[in-house]
């Protein structure tokens, strides 16, 4: 009996990369794995980040945008509360944010929230200074506009500054 080949597609998956190229095959990208801290603990230091990535939405988002980092250690992440977003601490919200962390930690997390009087360095602070800067970009762009100079010399236009919004 005549030997059987092996369709292409099992054979070329046993060949080695080299191989594969070599006969005009893409190379399968090699795995990437997301580097974890040595305690084998979630990275949840970078709380601006892991914020974006928790899929929470509406209270809970904004709960956890008004937070900042402070620890994580033995299943306890310690989070301080700007106190301009004391209103959005409600228990549902809390269990919300805790559910996403855990999800996103691969562990059970219980969360310890403290209110802070001081200013804190938290995602929303971040999102308010972002658009601050962006209408002062926006402004600055209208105001060195040759049309808008124009219109200010020959009509004696004058911009109203609350009337600026930057676009997109």
């Amino acid at each position: 009996a005549p030997a059987r080949r092996a369709p292409a597609a099992a054979s070329g998956a046993r060949r080695s990369a080299p191989a594969r190229e070599a006969q005009g095959e893409a190379a399968a990208p090699a795995p990437t794995e997301k580097p974890t801290p040595r305690s084998g603990q979630a990275d949840l230091s970078d709380w601006h980040a892991v914020v974006d990535q928790l899929g929470l939405q509406a209270a809970a988002r904004q709960l956890a945008s008004h937070l900042t980092f402070v620890s994580f250690a033995e299943g306890v992440l310690r989070l301080r509360l700007d106190a301009r977003g004391e209103a959005l601490r409600t228990k549902a919200q809390e269990e919300r944010l805790a559910q996403a962390v855990s999800r996103f930690a691969g562990e059970p997390v219980r969360l310890d929230i403290e209110v802070s009087r001081d200013e804190v360095d938290t995602p929303a602070r971040k999102a308010e200074r972002n658009e601050k800067h962006r209408l002062e970009r926006a402004r600055q762009s209208l105001e060195s506009d040759p049309t808008v100079q124009a219109l200010k010399d020959r009509f004696g236009a004058v911009i109203q500054p609350d009337s600026i919004k930057p676009v997109g």
